[in-house]
């Protein structure tokens, strides 16, 4: 077993996009007419390795975090 997944692994394992992978990483910011509302991400920081260069940012996600959020995902159904 692995315990570092990248984006794409991760997405198959809790059977979502990897755009929302990544977007429970980074966050996203928000545009308004008068202000940018920036929200977090919510896989910890520390559960998260950035590797690659710059330009082209790769993530890698520990198994635990994913464990995690596949628990979050069942209790809200």
């Amino acid at each position: 077993m692995k315990v570092w997944l990248t984006v794409k692994e991760a997405a198959q394992e809790l059977s979502c996009s990897v755009q929302y992978i990544r977007y429970l990483i980074v966050g996203r910011n928000r545009k308004y007419p008068n202000r940018i509302k920036t929200e977090n991400g919510v896989i910890p920081s520390n559960m998260v390795k950035l590797e690659g260069t710059k330009l082209k940012q790769k993530y890698l996600i520990h198994q635990h975090s994913i464990n995690i959020l596949k628990q979050i995902k069942n209790n809200k159904k």
